[in-house]
């Protein structure tokens, strides 16, 4: 079988409908459509958007998200809103709910469900259980239903991110999910500073691991806040495959290291990224940084790795492009002179900078097998993300205040640039190289939420926020930069029992290097330790994986 993937890292930030058909629904008319109908569909050309005649029924289990629930409307509900309505305007789709449950009841259900081969008729599902429904031989192969009845859109979606997420979803030749693709920007760590200080210092913008150090050292000699200055904000956690903040994952990648990735050594083989020759140096730096002071000297025992940002002592971390929704503003609030910019640093020893990307693939959208209409799902998916988009102008119509948990079944589905190209638009019209036309529905209230607030964020954070988000970082991952896709984002069968050991071991000998309670050299007793403790075994399943 092809190499098995998996975003393992990440949890599934999804609406997670699990539609469920169980057996029963096999004889439902409304699901199955009649014999002249299927004739029909067989004969026209395929229509991504095409409307049933009939009503084609899709039983859900609904996993449902509070927060969202609490946006609708007074008279609406997760059954009936404007969503589902849409959807059935749309595509004469309704989906019925045969469970509710919240958090992780409904993860309990849809592993209850596969568990018993008694699955719904559609679920989204991530790396492990989809392994497991093509396994047992539970689920539609969609190969020929994607290739007739994908948008073009979709289809570029997915081509943004060089198919890899069909890939992930592709067993044995044949296409057995249909995965959502997320923006890739997500997990690009950027440098973010307090301009002011520098100002204030009169130096530049750091580019490098240690002009990095010289101004943290800077910016604590010179007692830059005037409160007890810290220097760079650190994270126990220490790095992330995703969306984190405070992480030191850019410093690693500045010695090419990614230590939660699978890499190729020097020799061209397959190992983890946190064994390997430039994560020790990484971790000398660290150390170093450490011992001086530079960095947090409480980053492991913190619940709140922003804290100092937001008080107003720390001038220096490391975070996505997305920091001007949180916690820059309440920096701002806390300290009306803050001024915070993001740099794409530390550069490496030629002048690159390196980052590790996340999956662009976290669940898998899946149809049961036997279900009459599996084409229903991929046209759902169609509309929801068109509407989502605003590709669609119906959807203008719809209240953007009700939150998007109450799709009948969602995960986010985008392009994996599409921060850069959200940015990149917004600048050509800001720079008059095109024109406020050219901006669609989602970046034209960003364009005029920044024309409003960037001479005065405080008047409206809110706006301000997303707005510079996009403006002034999304700017920056523009840049030229060395985005390092790790070689395999799965589960293979020994990290089932041994992997959150294996990671926690790492963690535990990374933070005692960096904070001096173990030598540097002890990194090869925990390499050895690694190996001998499972990551040997777990080298040659994710090199035979790959290899598959």
């Amino acid at each position: 079988m092809k190499a098995r993937f998996l975003k393992s890292a990440v949890v599934l930030t999804v609406c997670l409908a699990v539609t469920a058909g169980c057996s029963s629904n096999n004889d439902n008319p409304n699901a199955s459509g009649n014999a002249a109908n299927e004739t029909n569909k067989a004969a026209a050309p395929a229509d991504p958007f095409g409307k049933y005649a009939e009503t084609v029924t899709i039983n859900i289990g609904k996993g449902i998200d509070a927060a969202s629930e609490k946006t609708l409307p007074i008279g609406d509900t997760v059954e009936n809103n404007q969503y589902t309505r849409y959807t059935e305007d749309k595509l004469n789709i309704k989906f019925n709910h045969v469970w509710q449950s919240r958090s992780d009841a409904n993860l309990q259900k849809l592993k209850l469900a596969i568990a018993s081969n008694d699955i719904p008729d559609a679920m989204i599902v991530q790396y492990p259980d989809l392994v497991q429904l093509v396994d047992a031989g539970l689920i539609e192969d969609m190969t020929d239903i994607y290739r007739q009845y994908a948008s073009p859109q979709i289809k570029d979606m997915y081509k943004s991110a060089d198919e890899i997420g069909l890939k992930q979803a592709t067993f044995d030749g044949k296409l057995m999910a249909l995965p959502n693709s997320q923006t890739l920007a997500d997990s690009i760590y950027m440098m973010w500073i307090r301009q002011d200080w520098l100002d204030k210092l009169g130096l530049q913008p750091p580019k490098t691991v240690d002009e990095i150090a010289a101004v943290a050292k800077a910016f604590i000699d010179k007692d830059a806040s005037g409160k007890g200055t810290v220097g760079l904000t650190g994270s126990k956690a220490l790095f992330e495959m995703d969306n984190a903040i405070g992480e030191f994952d850019p410093i690693f990648a500045a010695y090419h290291s990614y230590p939660l990735n699978w890499v190729k050594d020097g020799a061209g083989n397959i190992v983890f990224g946190g064994t390997t020759p430039e994560t020790k140096e990484a971790l000398g730096k660290l150390r170093e940084m450490y011992a001086a002071g530079l960095i947090d000297q409480e980053f492991a025992l913190r619940s709140d790795n922003l804290e100092l940002v937001k008080g107003g002592t720390s001038g220096i971390f490391f975070a996505p492009w997305w920091m001007g929704y949180d916690p820059i503003p309440e920096s701002m609030r806390n300290d009306p002179s803050a001024v915070w910019k993001p740099y794409m640093v530390p550069l490496d020893s030629e002048g690159q900078f390196n980052t590790h990307v996340q999956s662009p693939t976290s669940a898998f959208f899946v149809v049961r097998k036997g279900f009459s209409h599996p084409e229903a799902l991929m046209k759902y998916i169609n509309v929801q993300v068109a509407a989502e988009t605003y590709a669609d102008p119906d959807a203008l119509k719809l209240d953007p205040g009700v939150g998007f948990q109450n799709w009948p079944m969602r995960s986010a589905t985008t392009y994996a640039d599409n921060v850069e190209r959200n940015s990149k638009a917004l600048s050509d019209v800001l720079n008059g190289t095109a024109d406020v036309s050219s901006l669609n529905s989602n970046q034209k209230p960003l364009y005029e939420d920044w024309l409003a607030t960037r001479d005065n964020p405080a008047a409206d954070f809110g706006k301000w926020g997303p707005a510079f988000s996009y403006v002034v970082a999304g700017q920056q991952l523009l840049k030229p930069m060395n985005k390092v896709f790790s070689l395999y984002y799965g589960q293979t069968k020994t990290m089932e029992t041994k992997w959150d050991s294996l990671l926690k071991l790492e963690n535990e000998a990374f933070t005692r290097i960096i904070m001096g309670s173990a030598d540097l050299d002890s990194f090869d007793e925990f390499v050895e330790n690694f190996n001998a403790q499972g990551g040997d075994e777990i080298s040659k399943e994710v090199e035979a994986a790959i290899k598959e």
